[in-house]
């Protein structure tokens, strides 16, 4: 089991890096104990605990010895408490058994403190397996952290818990993020300059930043050399080049090297040249509007991109319910734990992610959606429909903040094509704010577009307009609707149908059916086949 969760401190520095004995704590150097109380080592504290090669029904510690926290019902205050990390940390890992003769369970709590004395609870948590089992937390706190793993209770009398080979991840003392380039979206052929911010600690020094890149993925990278910009953020001193003919991808990546008790680097992305950010000389996402994959706001990278609410009738229509995730920017995000709510739920599991400039989807019936449309990997099932009369469709972080909300319905002035006729509603102008109407448009073709881009085609049938019709008309007047070209050039819309349902094309223009620029075709209610 692994249990992530998300977490930040005030920005405060203190002290030089800590060492192995600090980062990793496995009892193997630790004094044996003979009773339960306060016992120290490696600037380690165990409060009311004890360290011993054995105890009871416990099976054999991972070395010779480890750490036991008090049975509840004698002690409230047992607890086993870090050193100080000063520029923050990123990571805990402990592994953790209970006595399996009690046949209770252990209940504890992961906590964080900036001074040692006044804590903050990160993380609840059991000790239940009977094997030894690792728990994991993605702490990522900045600034001076204490970390203190604390008991809060259990089932039993006489139920131990056990701990061992604790392992916390400091941050180094530069820290990067938000990488991002002066690209336009979803690509430009053109020069780009590189960003990235940077904290850096006391702790670190004599610090260089540079940005490196290639254009043949089979060369090795260039370096550029970054520089201060504003703030904490950091650019490069030239942009790197277009190069005519350079048609594939770009790989870069950002390197941060300095010294931090001995020699130090950190990339970003974190493979550094192993898993570089990309970005294309060309659109590579086809035929698109070029605002349509950018983000809906300043707040997070991804957006809600699609939303296939109200598939075409078919005898379970509601199995073809999916939503789309889109990640804009040119680096990977992490979103295990991270929630979909509103009329339906669906939490992703720890280690989903989201790639660079890619989709994933998430379906009330992945392996019907799988099939329907060729794709792998669906996440799912949601719980709950899709509305089709309007409904709510929200993305929350870890920790269930509304990362984005978005309230769509079935009527005007919202796309009546995505109830029922088959298509679904895309994010063709995220620039809005995916909760404004106007950001949203219809797919262009039946079925929608999941896991790909929405293509806009330049269709001459784009043109064509229903520009007037009379309705609910009595004799002599008959109902009748009227085309129109706005184009300039004919369009022929042989073939090409006017209905009165979303679902069934009552009247089909004959063959060899043209529109002239600027011309007008009127179809009456005689040749319909219907009324208005």
């Amino acid at each position: 089991m692994r249990v992530l969760a998300l977490c930040a401190s005030a920005l405060l520095w203190h002290d030089p890096p800590a060492s192995a004995e600090e980062t990793f704590q496995d009892f193997e150097t630790w004094p044996l104990t003979s009773g339960w109380g306060m016992s120290g080592h490696e600037g380690w504290t165990l409060s009311d605990g004890q360290v011993k090669p054995n105890r009871g029904a416990f099976a054999p510690p991972i070395g010779t010895r480890c750490g036991f926290l008090h049975d509840y019902d004698d002690s409230t205050n047992s607890w086993l408490q870090s050193p100080l990390f000063s520029p923050g940390v990123l990571a805990v890992s402990v592994w953790t058994q209970p006595d399996i003769s009690s046949g209770g369970t252990n209940f504890a709590v992961l906590q964080t403190s900036d001074d040692g004395a006044n804590w903050m609870d990160f993380q609840t948590f059991t000790i239940a397996s009977a094997d030894w089992e690792e728990q994991t937390f993605a702490l990522d706190s900045f600034g001076p952290t204490f970390v203190r793993i604390l008991k809060t209770g259990d089932t039993a009398v006489g139920a131990y818990a056990g701990l061992d080979d604790i392992e916390v991840v400091p941050r180094p003392a530069v820290f990067l993020s938000n990488l991002t380039n002066s690209m336009g979206i979803p690509t430009l052929p053109q020069d780009i300059d590189v960003f990235v911010d940077a904290l850096i600690h006391p702790t670190g020094s004599n610090v260089v930043i540079s940005a490196f890149y290639r254009h043949d993925l089979t060369a090795a990278f260039a370096e550029i050399p970054m520089m201060h910009d504003s703030g904490i953020t950091y650019k490069t001193t030239s942009q790197i080049p277009f190069g005519p003919g350079l048609d594939s991808d770009v790989e870069y990546y950002v390197q941060a090297v300095f010294d931090e008790g001995g020699p130090a680097i950190v990339y970003l992305p974190l493979g550094g040249s192993n898993a570089p950010a990309v970005y294309s000389t060309l659109t590579r996402f086809g035929n698109t509007a070029m605002r349509q994959l950018s983000p809906s706001s300043e707040g997070s990278p991804l957006i809600i991109s699609e939303i296939m609410y109200h598939a075409a009738n078919s005898p379970d229509t509601n199995s073809m319910e999916f939503i789309e995730i889109f990640n804009t920017e040119p680096v990977d995000q992490h979103i295990g734990g991270f929630r979909i709510s509103g009329d339906v739920d669906y939490t992703f599991p720890p280690d989903a992610k989201i790639t660079y400039r890619s989709y994933i989807l998430v379906a009330q019936n992945p392996d019907a959606v799988e099939q329907a449309y060729g794709l792998q990997n669906v996440f799912g099932p949601f719980i709950g429909n899709l509305s089709n009369n309007g409904g709510t469709v929200r993305l929350r972080d870890k920790r269930d903040g509304i990362v984005m909300e978005v309230n769509y319905d079935d009527n005007l002035p919202w796309p009546v094509e995505a109830d029922g006729a088959g298509h679904s509603l895309q994010l063709a102008r995220p620039d809005y704010g995916e909760g404004d109407v106007r950001a949203w448009d219809a797919s262009a073709f039946v079925g929608g577009s999941p896991g790909t881009f929405d293509p806009h085609p330049d269709s001459p049938l784009r043109s064509v307009v229903i520009n007037e019709f009379l309705a609910h008309t009595d004799l002599p007047d008959t109902d009748y609707i009227e085309l129109y070209n706005t184009g300039t050039q004919a369009v022929d819309i042989s073939d090409c149908g006017l209905s009165d349902t979303l679902v069934t094309n009552e009247f089909f223009f004959p063959t060899a059916t043209t529109l002239q620029p600027g011309e007008y075709i009127v179809v009456d209610q005689a040749s319909l086949g219907f009324s208005l």
